[in-house]
């Protein structure tokens, strides 16, 4: 769920949403135990941002987390997708 907070737009706000998810079902396969995911959107420039990096982000997010069960296949998944 993104906040009223960053769009006023249920669009943009939705856009966000799905977005986001689609970065994790990317990793899904690295993701092998469960977790509850929560990320905290605090700037509506995420709309605009160009997929590579936001799969990088999010992708240094589960990182640090420790989500990941393979963090050097994600990075290298991360790079892989931004040639696209």
């Amino acid at each position: 769920m993104v906040s009223r907070k960053i769009n006023k737009s249920a669009v943009l706000r939705n856009r966000i949403r799905r977005r986001l998810y689609e970065v994790i079902r990317s990793h899904k396969a690295q993701i092998t135990r469960p977790y509850d995911l929560v990320f905290t959107v605090y700037d509506e420039a995420i709309i605009n941002l160009p997929a590579p990096e936001l799969d990088k982000l999010v992708c240094e997010q589960l990182q640090t987390a420790r989500v990941l069960d393979n963090p050097t296949q994600a990075s290298q998944h991360a790079i892989v997708r931004g040639k696209d």
